[in-house]
């Protein structure tokens, strides 16, 4: 049985108190190699599967950072997932780092982002199985 791995990383600035993304770039490994994320018509599906979930996980934290008056000015991050053999997901690692414009989160607001993230909608469609686990950062 062979696992199906994807990757794929972002970085985007922010702005204004709702956290609004602007000049968002995606990227994807594809046999050792960064290339950017373009989804169309000839994407293949899980890939916009996953894309989908990188999408939503990030908007989770946005939301959730406004939520609590913590402003980001820039934020990266990286998906790591694992599928079976018959694309059935495995396990989900996301990290994120913030370059914070205003406010502090304490350990309680980061515990707080961790557990909104896997309430996304795209998440929420996940099975209970699915190992999935997050690393969240600010400078």
């Amino acid at each position: 049985m062979t696992d199906r791995k994807f990757h794929l990383r972002l970085g985007c600035e922010l702005e204004t108190e709702k956290n609004s993304p602007s000049n968002l770039v995606v990227d994807v490994l594809t046999a050792n190699e960064w290339r950017p994320f373009k989804p169309g018509i000839e994407t293949p599906g899980f890939l916009l599967f996953v894309y989908a979930l990188f999408s939503c996980q990030l908007r989770y934290l946005r939301m959730n950072c406004a939520e609590r008056n913590i402003v980001l000015a820039s934020t990266t991050g990286e998906l790591d997932l694992v599928a079976g053999e018959f694309w059935d997901v495995k396990s989900v690692f996301v990290r994120f780092r913030s370059v914070l414009k205003s406010g502090l989160p304490t350990a309680d607001d980061i515990d707080y982002f961790k557990e909104r993230m896997k309430h996304c909608p795209v998440s929420t469609n996940l099975s209970e199985r699915v190992d999935m686990r997050h690393d969240i950062r600010f400078d």
